[in-house]
């Protein structure tokens, strides 16, 4: 199998909003945590080796953030 580590940087906009919603920015990571590990996983999965390898790299991620912004997309209703 093949392992693959992602991280995603989040900006809250909106502090107050964010808090109402979830008390605290502490539970945005572990909210965002199975978003960006969908589509990592259908990211990576569309790629050969070598296009995987390149993602590894650092090219190509532009589909992968416009594919995680989609899926995030419902989070900017608590402010991020």
């Amino acid at each position: 199998p093949l392992v693959v580590d992602a991280y995603a940087a989040v900006r809250v906009v909106d502090p107050v909003r964010l808090y109402l919603a979830l008390g605290s920015a502490d539970h945005v990571p572990e909210l965002l945590r199975p978003v960006l590990a969908s589509v990592v996983q259908r990211e990576v999965g569309r790629r050969t080796f070598a296009g995987a390898m390149a993602l590894a790299r650092g090219e190509g991620l532009d589909p992968l953030r416009a594919a995680f912004d989609r899926e995030a997309a419902e989070f900017r209703r608590l402010a991020l």
